[in-house]
């Protein structure tokens, strides 16, 4: 993620700081002029995502499921007593 955030730091914004997180990024920067705010979110996002993906292998959750960073459900099997 580093690497993305300064790919093109100089050129199409000025990065002054960020911090990766688990599951997130903070990020400060200040766009150049003439630059767009979500093609610049996008191409983090996008090529993040793809790199995350081919590096991590992806069980088969039912759509809609919440996971955890494991993979299983977020949400417990409560049954009534």
């Amino acid at each position: 993620m580093a690497d993305r955030l300064h790919h093109f730091d100089g050129q199409r914004y000025d990065l002054w700081s960020y911090v990766i997180m688990p599951n997130h990024v903070h990020v400060l920067f200040t766009l150049r002029d003439g630059e767009s705010l979500p093609d610049t979110l996008q191409g983090w996002k996008g090529v993040s995502s793809r790199l995350i993906h081919k590096s991590v292998s992806v069980t088969s959750i039912p759509s809609g499921s919440p996971t955890t960073s494991t993979g299983s459900s977020a949400v417990p099997n409560i049954s009534a007593s």
